[in-house]
């Protein structure tokens, strides 16, 4: 089976702005202001350290596989652009 890495990799950072704009929005409609609720507090971080991770993972590339027309280019475009989990 022949995958798209770029394709797969841009899956993952759209789904992963989706399910930031989603937060917002539960943080924005139980009128949270402040970081005094453990709960989102907690699921705040995760999401941060999970915006590091995706983020690393489309920084990745593979020269040989860009030299040969494949698809392992440098996404740093689209990591520059994934939102962050900030209280509203």
């Amino acid at each position: 089976m022949k995958v798209n890495f770029d394709g797969l990799r841009k899956n993952i950072a759209n789904s992963y702005t989706r399910l930031i704009s989603d937060y917002q929005q539960i943080v924005r409609e139980l009128d949270v202001v402040n970081e005094d609720n453990n709960l989102l507090f907690d699921l705040k971080s995760d999401l941060d350290e999970m915006r590091k991770t995706v983020a690393a993972l489309l920084y990745c590339y593979d020269e040989e596989s860009i030299k040969k027309e494949n698809d392992c280019h440098n996404l740093e475009e689209v990591a520059n652009k994934l939102p962050y989990t900030e209280f509203l």
